[in-house]
């Protein structure tokens, strides 16, 4: 399947959208169907691999092979609080509809991580 991960400039620290190719995975907690693994343009390293959650763009974890990549994703969503994942996982599909429309990438810093939902609390939205 094709979709589109949100990746931030290293130069600009600006949010954009690159499109990927993964297949979907099961991970315990999630909705059914709503990650994929697919592999992440490395700079020569070696082949890294990602797991991200295919309508946010969000990565919940990265390996060295696909095999470590699921296991870290899996182990990094049984770790976390659910309403804090699904807290982050909210904001970041809001997030990533913005980058979809264009112009507003501009104005947009950052895109929460679960490592970056867990550090900051507040990012939680009120109820």
């Amino acid at each position: 399947m094709r979709f589109h991960i949100v990746c931030v400039s290293q130069f600009t620290n600006t949010p954009y959208l690159e499109e990927v190719i993964g297949h979907t995975i099961e991970i315990p907690g999630m909705p059914a169907s709503s990650c994929a693994v697919h592999a992440l343009v490395n700079n020569g390293a070696g082949p890294v691999y990602a797991v991200s959650h295919v309508e946010s763009g969000w990565r919940v974890a990265a390996g060295d092979s696909i095999d470590s990549a699921i296991r870290l994703a899996r182990d990094r969503v049984a770790a976390t609080n659910p309403a804090v994942r699904d807290a982050g996982l909210k904001k970041a599909i809001a997030l990533r509809r913005k980058l979809a429309r264009g112009p507003a990438r501009q104005h947009l810093t950052a895109v929460p991580t679960s490592a970056s939902i867990e550090a900051n609390p507040s990012t939680k939205e009120s109820a």
